[in-house]
């Protein structure tokens, strides 16, 4: 065994994580405050093509293409950038691509689609009111709770 010292510079002990997790492959980097983060599929699974469709559709939402050189350095080294093709430079994870916003259109995004599938719940409910027979009544009582990548819970 040898006793030589490295000349490798040594991690400092306060950047090492002091909770195991499960790694996940769809973990994001803490995004800066403000911010949200969210992956993006860019391409069909299996294929070479790109989703352009999907991509666009969030730059109409308000999103934008995450570059590594917004990350930090070590996150940098923890996460793909894309070497080649028309989002060279970014980040990316098999066929997906990380893409922000700020926390407000994400906010407004958010209730968006909960009205809407709020309102489709309703005319659900009010078909099966209409459907219902005094003889087999229909009672209803639904509730959905929804869980986040980070394990938060949130009740609806």
């Amino acid at each position: 065994m040898s006793t030589e010292h490295t000349t490798r510079p040594m991690r400092e002990t306060e950047d090492l994580p002091k909770v195991w997790q499960p790694p996940t492959s769809l973990e994001t980097p803490v995004p800066p405050d403000g911010v949200g983060y969210r992956w993006v599929r860019r391409t069909a699974v299996g294929e070479q093509r790109d989703d352009e469709n999907n991509v666009l559709n969030r730059l109409r939402q308000g999103y934008v293409v995450v570059m590594a050189e917004e990350l930090s350095p070590r996150d940098q080294e923890r996460y793909v950038t894309l070497e080649t093709g028309k989002y060279s430079g970014a980040i990316g994870n098999r066929d997906l691509i990380l893409m922000k916003a700020s926390v407000e259109v994400i906010a407004q995004r958010t209730k968006n689609y909960s009205d809407r599938a709020n309102k489709q719940m309703r005319a659900v409910e009010e078909e099966l009111q209409r459907q219902n027979n005094p003889t087999m009544p229909i009672h209803v009582d639904s509730k959905s709770d929804v869980t986040t990548g980070r394990g938060v819970q949130f009740d609806k």
